[in-house]
């Protein structure tokens, strides 16, 4: 059998790993949009403030966490014991298709907030006078948005309108009269209320309390039971039978929820920082430790011991020579042995400057400390460029 370098494996690895990560990206739960609408949120597409308002009105709701099989049989059996249907609201986070025949066996009173309805050319924020107050659709709600007159069935009667379409609309299995129908009051029968914006009374309109009231009159004016249908946003009350079912162990509860998910990711991420600290996409390269000059040691540790005795004169000296050899052969005089005064006039004579220029750098100043050592060393490397000015220009640059 072939075996493959390992290197060309190595290399190999950084495709591996993101595929893992992109397959955990796409398995990752999302957060879905359940939450829009439902009376236990408080984000501005939360019905929370409404929840709160009719408890305050004194006409408090309920909410509805079972099915809806669960909802029919419920409804019907209020309507025989109390002659007057409940009410249940469903609020929907996104448009909802229209649904002409829902609620057919008119057992209840049911309110569709949220009806997906087509786009007309109605301004986006509008007013409307009704009897609950003002009702202010704005923007945010896709309020151009109306049901044609055309589309409205022989039995349903509008609620709110305006001269686009019709905002809010019903449907009742019994006659009623004009005041009842500009109340929305069906007690005692059955009926259907379809309202296309699904923000009506959303936490966002806690300023307009018209279309909290709005709503809220539609909800009681059976004179019922008015439930929230919270099942639709994934509310759900316990089985009585799953009580007596064992409970979950850890490793069960790990693998039901999304936090395996995460413990999965971290696990992935520990493994990645060993790769990265234990494992390399490449040839190993040794590290190779730096040269040491030992030129500039020896002369580092010598300036620390003069430097430790303060003898500035034995430095002065030193560097005083060393400086009058460099200027000899930048003058073309090396190797010749000339007094301070000579070596003055022919500085002289070559550049034509004043023999004054370079007598710093021929007298150390005595006593000498660490100030008048760095002042004579400031000069010495002024007179160095200006004896070089093609070094000093590349310095500076």
């Amino acid at each position: 059998m072939r075996e493959i370098p390992l290197l060309k494996v190595k290399q190999w690895w950084p495709f591996v790993l993101f595929g893992l990560i992109l397959l955990l990206l796409l398995w990752a739960p999302a957060q879905g949009n359940d939450r829009s609408g439902s009376t236990y949120s408080r984000d501005p597409s939360g019905y929370g403030a409404w929840y709160a308002y009719m408890e305050e009105r004194g006409t408090p709701v309920q909410r509805w966490r079972k099915s809806p099989d669960a909802w029919a049989s419920y409804a019907e059996t209020y309507q025989q014991q109390n002659d007057r249907p409940c009410t249940l609201l469903q609020i929907y986070g996104e448009p909802s298709t229209y649904f002409p025949d829902l609620n057919q066996e008119a057992s209840s009173r049911l309110i569709a907030v949220g009806v997906q309805t087509p786009a007309t050319l109605a301004p986006y924020s509008s007013h409307h006078p009704t009897l609950a107050g003002t009702v202010h659709l704005t923007v945010h709600l896709e309020t151009s948005r109306r049901l044609p007159l055309t589309e409205l069935a022989n039995q349903e009667q509008v609620i709110l309108a305006d001269r686009f379409g019709v905002i809010a609309w019903e449907r009742s299995t019994a006659e009623q009269s004009t005041a009842e129908r500009s109340t929305g009051s069906t007690a005692g029968t059955g009926s259907t209320v379809w309202i296309n914006s699904s923000h009506l009374a959303a936490n966002a309109y806690q300023d307009f309390r018209g279309n909290y009231e709005f709503l809220a009159q539609l909800a009681t004016a059976a004179g019922g039971e008015v439930w929230v249908d919270e099942y639709l946003h994934g509310y759900r009350d316990l089985d009585p039978k799953s009580e007596d079912e064992p409970s979950l162990t850890w490793q069960q509860y790990l693998q039901q929820s999304s936090l395996m998910v995460i413990l999965l990711q971290i696990g992935i991420g520990l493994g990645l920082l060993w790769i990265a600290q234990n494992q390399r996409f490449g040839v190993r390269v040794p590290l190779t430790p730096p040269a040491v000059d030992n030129t500039i040691a020896y002369i580092q540790a010598l300036a620390g011991v003069l430097r430790q005795v303060n003898n500035h004169q034995f430095v002065g000296d030193t560097l005083s020579k060393a400086e009058q050899r460099h200027l000899q052969e930048h003058l073309g005089l090396r190797g010749q042995s000339l007094t301070p005064s000579t070596l003055a006039e022919i500085y002289h004579t070559q550049t034509g400057r004043s023999p004054q220029d370079i007598q710093d750098l021929l007298t150390f100043p005595q006593p000498c400390g660490d100030t008048d050592l760095l002042k004579w060393l400031k000069t010495v490397a002024e007179l160095r460029q200006s004896l070089n000015p093609n070094n000093s220009q590349n310095s500076q640059l």
